[in-house]
């Protein structure tokens, strides 16, 4: 039985504390565009490569009126 997600399904709900303390909660997106992406370590060069490149198409994301959570495996320490 295969349990990842496919296109067009919908993600699990989920709430976290971010960064700088705020709760985020998947359910709070319902309805709008979102850009969930998942990074393993914040020590990674790809993963900041990518990161970079996120934080370079953010201005146009945003006049798209797509939002955007990242997910990282790092302790805030390391962020």
């Amino acid at each position: 039985m295969n349990n990842m997600l496919q296109p067009g399904d919908y993600a699990p709900l989920f709430q976290s504390v971010d960064q700088n303390g705020n709760m985020v909660s998947l359910e709070a997106y319902r309805g709008r565009k979102l850009l969930l992406a998942f990074f393993r370590n914040a020590a990674c060069a790809l993963c900041n490569l990518r990161v970079h490149q996120f934080i370079q198409r953010y201005p146009l994301w945003q006049q798209q009126h797509l939002n955007v959570i990242c997910v990282f495996e790092s302790p805030d320490a390391a962020l």
